[in-house]
């Protein structure tokens, strides 16, 4: 057959079916297993700091002095950063994992930079209020990392200020991709280095509302950047993301391991 192009692959929340997802040790992780990029989730505690953190409540992943915080969901918002530095966001995931702490953004970005691995801040950012976007994009800009930094976008006026508040990154469209919104993206990127990010139908993007990838979307997405294709499991999902969808990138929660 042909020879094989080069695909990236992007570590879930880190190598989150390993590791406590959003966590250094899941990171690390990530950077060992030979992923090519990092994906990360941030928000903001009560007192304005960025942390990386999934969920809108503390109850799935936290524990507080070996607890949990019982079934009624508890905003991440209600806690300051010294409060959720007492926490442990690695004993959820395993008994091994005791002790893991939370990371900031700006720590984040540091261990990135450390490293030869890229990273893409999720599009959950654009929900912020817009002091925190703000307070997001300065950490962002300092951390210096140029183009080893992705941010992802689904909404054209949060893209724009993305956009304006970081030359160097490199833009991830996780909006529509019919190809009235993507001459809207490229319009704004202008020549900037764009991946465009089509959900893959298996049972683990169930919940998603948009088109799933087929042939024809993910061609029609070529003309305008490199194709990303979230979030695959299996092996075969792999292969196929790969020979038929023709991939770029293909984020994989960790069972997926990089082709080297």
């Amino acid at each position: 057959g042909k020879g094989m192009k080069k695909v990236r692959f992007q570590a879930h929340r880190g190598v989150c079916s390993e590791f406590p997802e959003n966590t250094l040790i899941a990171y690390q992780a990530a950077v060992d297993q030979g992923y090519d990029i990092i994906e990360m989730d941030c928000k903001f505690t009560k007192d304005d700091v960025c942390i990386m953190f999934h969920d809108k409540t503390v109850n799935r992943t936290a524990r507080l002095n070996g607890e949990s915080f019982g079934p009624d969901p508890i905003p991440v918002g209600n806690f300051s950063y010294a409060q959720f530095l007492e926490m442990d966001l690695g004993v959820w995931k395993g008994e091994q994992f005791r002790g893991e702490k939370v990371l900031t953004l700006t720590q984040a970005l540091e261990f990135v930079a450390g490293q030869s691995i890229a990273c893409k801040i999720d599009n959950v950012w654009e929900t912020f209020p817009p002091h925190q976007r703000k307070i997001l994009l300065d950490i962002c800009q300092k951390a210096n990392l140029s183009e080893r930094l992705g941010i992802t976008c689904a909404r054209l006026e949060t893209l724009k200020e993305a956009l304006q508040a970081l030359p160097e990154a490199q833009i991830h469209w996780d909006g529509d991709n019919d190809t009235a919104t993507l001459d809207a993206v490229s319009a704004l990127v202008r020549g900037r280095k764009l991946t465009v990010w089509v959900c893959y139908d298996n049972p683990i993007s169930a919940w998603f509302k948009g088109r799933r990838a087929t042939r024809e979307i993910c061609d029609q997405v070529r003309a305008y950047g490199e194709v990303g294709l979230w979030l695959l499991v299996e092996h075969s999902e792999g292969i196929r993301a790969i020979e038929e969808f023709g991939a770029d990138v293909i984020e994989t929660n960790g069972q997926l391991k990089p082709i080297r």
